[in-house]
C-alpha cells in the first residue's frame, strides 16, 4: 500500500508538471508565431509532447522520493552493521552482505543498490578510514542526481524538438497563403491595367 501510495503520488505530480511544461511551451509558441493559426498537427505535436514529457516528470518525481528515503536506507546501514570497527575496517563480502540485506529491505531502490561499486566501495573505506553508510550514501546520491539530469535534459530535448516542429507548421502554412495573396494583387492590378487600356 505505502509503494502503491508513491506511484500514484509520481504520476499525480508528474502528470501536473508535464500540463505545466506543455501550457508555457504553448504560450512560448504563441508569442513567437502569434500569427500561427491552430491546426491539428500543432495539437497533435503538443498532445506527444505531454506523453514523453509526462514520463520524464513521473521519473523525476520518482527520483526525489528516492532522495528522500536515502536517509533511511543509511539508517538501515547503520542498524545492519552496528560495529564501529566493521564500518572501518569491511571485508568485500561484508559490504556484499549488507547491499544484499538493503535490498530485501527496500526493493524498489534494488536498481540504484545494483549500481553500488563493492570494490570501490571497499577501496574507500579502507583509505579514508570513512564507513561504508558514507559511501553507500553518497553513491546513491550521485546516482540519483545523475538520473534526475538526465531526466531533465531529455526534457529540454522533446521540448525544443516540438517547438522547432510547430514554428516549422506554423511557416509552411504562412508561405501559401501569402503566395496566394500575391497572386490575387497581380490579378487585380492586371484587371485594372487593362480597363485603364
Amino acid at each position: 500500500m505505502f509503494i502503491l501510495g508513491n506511484i500514484f503520488g509520481c504520476v499525480f505530480w508528474g502528470t501536473i508538471l508535464a500540463i505545466i511544461i506543455v501550457t508555457v511551451v504553448y504560450l512560448l509558441y504563441r508569442q513567437l508565431a502569434p500569427s500561427g493559426r491552430k491546426s491539428i498537427m500543432t495539437h497533435l505535436l503538443l498532445f506527444v509532447l505531454f506523453l514523453f514529457v509526462g514520463a520524464q516528470t513521473t521519473m523525476t518525481v520518482g527520483a526525489l522520493y528516492a532522495k528522500g528515503y536515502i536517509s533511511d536506507i543509511s539508517n538501515s546501514v547503520n542498524s545492519i552493521i552496528g560495529n564501529t570497527a566493521d564500518q572501518v575496517n569491511p571485508t568485500v563480502a561484508y559490504v556484499e552482505s549488507t547491499i544484499y540485506e538493503l535490498k530485501s529491505q527496500y526493493p524498489f531502490a534494488a536498481p540504484l543498490l545494483n549500481k553500488v561499486d563493492i570494490g570501490k566501495a571497499t577501496r574507500y573505506v579502507e583509505g579514508g578510514g570513512h564507513s561504508v553508510v558514507d559511501f553507500i550514501a553518497s553513491n546513491l546520491h550521485e546516482t540519483v542526481n545523475y538520473y534526475i539530469l538526465r531526466r531533465v535534459l531529455w526534457m529540454i530535448g522533446f521540448v525544443l524538438i516540438a517547438m522547432i516542429g510547430m514554428l516549422l507548421l506554423s511557416n509552411k502554412r504562412r508561405q501559401p497563403t501569402s503566395m496566394s495573396q500575391s497572386s490575387f494583387d497581380d490579378y487585380t492590378d492586371f484587371t485594372n491595367y487593362n480597363d485603364i487600356i
